[in-house]
């Protein structure tokens, strides 16, 4: 079929208009029978009536996408005719599902989102609840050892970075320093981890270290492959003692 379909799309410029197409689909019976087979297998639609009927159904042919219309081949899933399934948790209109778009991961969002759509399913796999129950949406993937350790260790030194220059804030509060001193001190500092030290981030490590009622010790992450330090620390100007009176 997919054969086919591509012979459909190669010759689709042999009409150098609407019209003319609409015409030869009024005279050429084998053009409408193709019309129909891949429209059946494709879109799980039946294609009758007059020309501008087999027009519509030859444009939505020639505008499938090869790589799609191979996944819609292999879908074990059918709906109900004339079904039409919205996302009921995002609101998503490229989420819409109808036989003219069904596929194995769509009818899998659909029935692991909303399970009450199940009963508007013509056809449904055998082991319809394992693959619902091994389905993960999106943002639901779980990342690997290896991935999950990196991902572990960077949320870990971003934390180590902030308590590192919130404790060194706390300090130059405790002695005195002005806040308008502190942002001064700090604003050649483009980053604390990974993150941009805007003055609005800045701000909210003030308000912390505000908060902070003893210092927070730097212990640097170390892994057990480097043996090195991965958080950086943050050199601080230093503060001129205050004078004893």
């Amino acid at each position: 079929m997919i054969t086919r379909l591509k012979t459909l799309q190669l010759n689709r410029n042999q009409f150098s208009t609407p019209d003319e197409l609409i015409t030869f689909l009024k005279n050429n019976e084998t053009l409408r029978n193709e019309i129909e087979t891949l429209s059946k297998v494709f879109f799980h639609k039946t294609v009758s009536g007059c020309s501008n009927c087999y027009f519509d159904a030859y444009m939505q042919l020639i505008s499938l996408k090869i790589n799609y219309a191979m996944e819609k081949l292999k879908c074990v899933f059918l709906l109900l005719a004339g079904a039409l399934l919205h996302d009921v948790i995002n609101f998503d209109n490229d989420l819409l599902m109808s036989n003219a778009n069904i596929t194995d991961d769509l009818s899998l969002y659909h029935l692991k989102t909303n399970p009450n759509c199940r009963q508007y399913f013509q056809t449904l796999p055998e082991n319809v609840d394992e693959l619902i129950e091994a389905y993960q949406l999106p943002g639901e993937e779980v990342l690997s050892e290896t991935d999950q350790a990196a991902l572990d260790l960077e949320i870990q030194n971003q934390i180590d970075a902030e308590e590192n220059l919130v404790s060194q804030i706390h300090v130059l509060l405790k002695n005195e320093v002005t806040i308008t001193r502190i942002k001064e001190m700090f604003k050649e500092t483009e980053k604390v981890g990974s993150k941009n030290l805007t003055q609005r981030f800045l701000t909210e490590l003030i308000d912390r270290a505000k908060t902070l009622k003893e210092v927070i010790p730097f212990v640097p992450v170390v892994t057990e492959e480097t043996k090195t330090e991965t958080s950086p620390t943050l050199e601080v100007p230093e503060v001129p003692a205050i004078p004893e009176v």
